[in-house]
């Protein structure tokens, strides 16, 4: 028997309603957005291979582009005021 046929059979499959490796962190808890500051639609162009590169990075980590974006805007400018609730996916909500 080949090796990579002897690894797949030691593979620990994981049943579809427990986390798996790649999720296990916790996650923020929804905190919803004061009124008086409403959402606005932002864009911006980027190479293909820059943003493959960075989706795949977010994918790698677990989380949206948008929460890649703005975790490393919030780590590298603290003073913008990015909390955590600006990091929730919203897709579900609609």
């Amino acid at each position: 028997m080949s090796t990579w046929i002897q690894a797949l059979a030691r593979r620990r499959e994981t049943p579809l309603d427990q986390p798996s490796v790649a999720t296990e962190r916790p996650r923020p808890q929804p905190v919803p957005a004061p009124e008086s500051d409403p959402l606005v639609q932002i864009s911006f162009a980027a190479r293909f291979s820059t943003r493959k590169r960075m989706f795949k990075v977010a994918r790698d980590q677990d989380v949206t582009l948008k929460a890649l974006i703005l975790s490393a805007l919030r780590e590298k400018y603290p003073t913008l005021g990015i909390e955590d609730a600006d990091l929730i996916d919203l897709r579900a909500k609609r």
